[in-house]
C-alpha cells in the first residue's frame, strides 16, 4: 500500500489540475474509427469528442431498439400459430434479411395473405431458433458504504492537496465525480481517508500496469521491428493530407501561380477519391495510371466549363510525381514509385506572335487604358513578362557605362538578376522619370487575372484577328529584332 502511494507522490505530472491525467503517452486505437491516438486519460477510448458522441449515440439507438423489440415480443400471444416477420425478429432476435433469405430458400414455410402480410409458422421458428433471452432483471441496488466522518478518520481538503500535490479544484472535481461524502466542521471540510486512499491506490496500480507494459514491449521489440512498426503506421496516413501539408514547406518563396497549381492538384485528388483518403499503402502504378486518365478528362476550375488541356494535365501530373518523390524522401513510401510512372506528353503548340504590320496597327489604334498600351509595347521592345513590368520600379532602369539603358530584373525562379537592354523608344514609353526612384514605372497597370478583357477590346479595335494575350508581347520580342520593331513604334 505504501509503495503505491509513494509512486503517486513521486509522479510530478500529478501537479496538473486534472487528477486522472497520466504523465506519459499511451497510444490507443479508437474503438469507432480505428485511428491511432494518444490517450489523455486512462479511460480514453475514442480519438475525439465527435467519435465519443457517435459511439454513445449508437449504444443508445441499440438500447432503444432492443427495448422496442422486447415490447413487441411480449405482446405476442402464446397460442398464435403464425406470426409476422416483425414479431419473429422481436421474438427470436434474427435479422430481417436473414428471415427473408430463409423464406426464399424454402427453409421456413410461410403464408402470404397479401402485400406486406407475410406470416411465418411459429413452430418452425422455434425449431430453428431459440427465443430471445428475457431482459435481465434490474440489479439490486448495492448496499451503501458506511464511512466514518470523524475528524481522525478523515483528511481535510488542504491535507489531500499537500499529500498528493494537486490543487483544491482537482480534489473537489474528484469528490463530485465519485460521490464521495464530505462533512464540514467550522471552516474545514473533511473527506474519508478510506475512500481517498483507495482511489489513489487504484490509480497508481493502473499506472504501474501501463509502465510495465511499456517496459515489456521495449524488450520484446528490436530496433528493426520498431522501424517496421513505424513504417506501417506511416503507410496508414492519408497521401492527400500529406500532399496539401507540404505545399507551404516545399514552396515557401514560390510564385502564386505555382502555389495555385499545387492546390488545384490537391482538389483534383479529392475529386478523384470522392472525398475519401488515399493511404500511402494503396498507392501503386495502377492507381497512378488511373489518376493520369482522370486528369486527362478532369474539369476546369472556377466557373469555367469543359475539361483541362493535355498540357495542363501534364503539368498537374508532374506536380503529383513531385509530391510522391517528396513522400519517398520523407520515408512514407518504401519505393520510389514516381520513377516507375511516365508523365503525360506535352503537345507542342506554335507560339502566337505579332507581325510588324500588326504591331504598327496597335500603335495607330487608341486604347482606353494608356498604361496598358504603353506596358504592352514596352513588353514587345524588352521581352519582359507582365509580372516584371507591373512591379518594375524606376531604380531598376539604370544607365550603363556606355551611355545605354538597361532594366535590372531579379528572376523569381533563379533569384538571379537579369539585365534587359532598354532602347530609346522603350525608355520614352516609360514617361518622365520622377524624383522618387521607388515609384512604379507603370503605376496602375491591371493585374494579370483582369488584363485579358481590356487587352482583347484594344486588339479587336485594331482589326487583328489573332488570340493575343499579354505574354504574346514577349513572344514577339523573341522572334523579332529590335530594329524592325522600333521602326514601327514611334512615341
Amino acid at each position: 500500500m505504501w509503495y503505491l502511494i509513494t509512486f503517486i507522490h513521486t509522479n510530478t505530472y500529478l501537479k496538473v489540475d486534472n487528477m486522472p491525467t497520466i504523465g506519459f503517452e499511451i497510444k490507443r486505437k479508437c474503438k469507432l474509427c480505428g485511428k491511432v491516438f494518444v490517450a489523455k486519460t486512462l479511460d480514453s477510448h475514442y480519438c475525439s469528442p465527435k467519435c465519443g458522441k457517435v459511439a454513445w449515440k449508437r449504444k443508445k439507438d441499440a438500447k432503444d431498439r432492443n427495448t422496442k423489440l422486447e415490447a413487441i415480443a411480449k405482446q405476442v400471444s402464446d397460442i398464435r400459430e403464425y406470426i409476422s416477420v416483425k414479431e419473429a425478429v422481436a421474438m427470436f432476435g434474427v435479422e430481417r434479411s436473414t428471415l427473408y433469405r430463409l423464406i426464399k430458400l424454402g427453409r421456413i414455410p410461410t403464408i402470404n395473405m397479401g402485400t406486406r402480410l407475410t406470416r411465418i409458422k411459429r413452430s418452425e421458428m422455434e425449431r430453428l431458433f431459440i427465443n430471445r433471452p428475457e431482459s435481465i432483471a434490474e440489479k439490486e441496488k448495492p448496499v451503501p458504504k458506511t464511512y466514518s466522518l470523524e475528524p481522525e478518520d478523515c483528511y481535510t481538503i488542504t491535507e489531500i492537496c499537500e499529500k498528493y500535490h494537486i490543487n483544491d479544484s482537482s480534489v473537489w472535481a474528484h469528490v463530485r465525480k465519485y460521490s464521495i461524502p464530505s462533512r464540514q466542521i467550522g471552516n474545514y471540510v473533511y473527506v474519508p481517508k478510506q475512500e481517498i486512499d483507495q482511489e489513489a491506490c487504484i490509480y497508481a496500480d493502473n499506472v504501474r500496469k501501463l509502465r510495465q507494459h511499456e517496459y515489456d514491449s521495449a524488450i520484446l521489440y528490436t530496433d528493426k521491428e520498431n522501424e517496421i512498426a513505424a513504417q506501417n503506421e506511416r503507410s496508414e496516413q492519408d497521401f492527400i493530407k500529406y500532399f496539401n501539408s507540404i505545399i507551404s514547406t516545399r514552396h515557401p518563396n514560390s510564385s502564386d501561380s505555382i502555389i495555385v497549381n499545387w492546390r488545384r492538384v490537391g482538389e483534383l485528388l479529392k475529386m478523384y477519391s470522392q472525398g475519401q483518403p488515399i493511404p500511402f499503402k494503396a498507392i501503386s502504378v495502377k492507381l497512378l495510371e488511373d489518376i493520369k486518365m482522370f486528369l486527362l478528362r478532369a474539369p476546369m476550375g472556377g466557373n469555367k466549363k469543359g475539361t483541362i488541356s493535355q498540357n495542363t494535365a501534364s503539368t498537374y501530373f508532374s506536380i503529383l510525381k513531385a509530391g510522391l518523390k517528396q513522400a519517398f524522401i520523407d520515408e512514407y513510401l518504401t519505393v520510389d514509385i514516381n520513377a516507375k510512372v511516365k508523365g503525360i506528353t506535352n503537345i507542342e503548340k506554335p507560339r502566337v506572335a505579332l507581325t510588324m504590320n500588326e504591331v504598327q496597327m496597335l500603335v495607330d489604334t487608341p486604347c482606353k487604358d494608356d498604361v496598358l498600351k504603353r506596358a504592352f509595347l514596352f513588353s514587345i521592345l524588352t521581352g519582359l513578362r507582365h509580372s516584371d513590368i507591373q512591379t518594375l520600379k524606376w531604380k531598376q532602369i539604370q544607365q550603363t557605362s556606355k551611355g545605354t539603358w538597361q532594366a535590372v530584373v531579379v528572376q523569381q525562379k533563379t533569384k538571379r538578376p537579369d539585365y534587359k537592354p532598354v532602347i530609346q523608344q522603350a525608355l520614352q514609353l516609360c514617361g518622365i522619370r520622377p524624383n522618387d526612384d521607388e515609384a512604379l514605372v507603370f503605376e496602375g497597370l491591371t493585374d494579370a487575372s483582369w488584363i485579358s478583357r481590356p487587352l482583347k477590346v484594344w486588339i479587336e479595335a485594331s482589326g487583328i484577328k489573332k488570340h493575343i494575350t499579354f505574354h504574346c508581347g514577349r513572344h514577339t520580342s523573341q522572334i523579332s529584332t529590335n530594329t524592325l520593331v522600333t521602326n514601327c513604334i514611334s512615341v
